[in-house]
């Protein structure tokens, strides 16, 4: 394991080193500047020599060129899509000046015609790839949104996406049909209540039963579609009357 570490070690200085650029330059008594136009970390020490020989004391200054703007992205669900009981959703942010990357996500939750504002705060990123978890659990249409600046004042494009968590069943009640036997004309009616009855998708199928005397038995006719008489009218639908 000591041997590993220190492998990876020297791994990374290698790596460093062929990362570093070393830029030297005289800078004559007339000019008074020096600019620095590619991206990237720096440290520059400033030392005068006169014509003795003599030297000044070294100066040094560190500083960064961040011309980059970060990229954030939002993954977990599909745009516009439902899901039921949950969603987990992953926000991720790549920045190389990552210890100056401040991540903001921000969303809102609607249930039934109300809006609630989310406190989603957000994150500073920790690595050049920084990545948050986030589970959503209450029933809703959410919008979430995300974006980044980095310290150098470089915003990302803001990401947006839209789900559905859907943690309720439809609900079907019979009315009109509160006997257990007839001898005439059944008349009933079918309700069906959901929060998303625009998306659903209803199917009603029809059976007959009679008994055969002769036979003694119960016979049960094909099933028959009858979908076409439901009505999506609202949160709460029902079908037609049927005899």
């Amino acid at each position: 394991p000591m041997g590993w570490l220190i492998n990876t070690a020297k791994n990374k200085i290698r790596e460093l080193n062929k990362s570093l650029k070393k830029i030297e330059c005289e800078v004559g008594l007339d000019a008074d500047e020096y600019t620095f136009t590619e991206d990237g970390t720096y440290s520059v020490s400033a030392v005068s020599t006169d014509a003795a020989g003599n030297k000044s004391d070294e100066r040094k200054i560190s500083f960064i060129i961040d011309n980059t703007n970060p990229v954030v992205r939002i993954s977990g669900v599909t745009d516009g899509s439902y899901v039921k009981d949950s969603a987990t959703l992953e926000f991720s942010a790549v920045e190389v000046n990552y210890r100056n990357n401040d991540v903001k996500i921000s969303g809102t939750r609607n249930l039934n015609g109300i809006t609630e504002v989310l406190d989603m705060g957000g994150f500073v990123s920790s690595t050049k790839e920084s990545v948050m978890k986030k589970v959503f659990t209450d029933e809703g249409e959410y919008e979430i949104t995300i974006m980044a600046e980095d310290g150098a004042g470089n915003s990302s494009k803001t990401e947006r996406i839209h789900f559905t968590v859907d943690t309720a069943n439809p609900e079907i009640t019979l009315a009109g049909l509160d006997r257990t036997s007839y001898t005439d004309t059944v008349s009933g009616k079918i309700n069906i209540k959901d929060n998303y009855y625009r998306t659903g998708t209803v199917k009603l199928v029809r059976s007959s039963v009679t008994y055969d005397e002769t036979a003694d038995r119960l016979n049960i006719t094909d099933k028959e579609d009858v979908t076409d008489l439901f009505v999506k009218t609202g949160k709460e639908s029902s079908s037609r009357e049927r005899d």
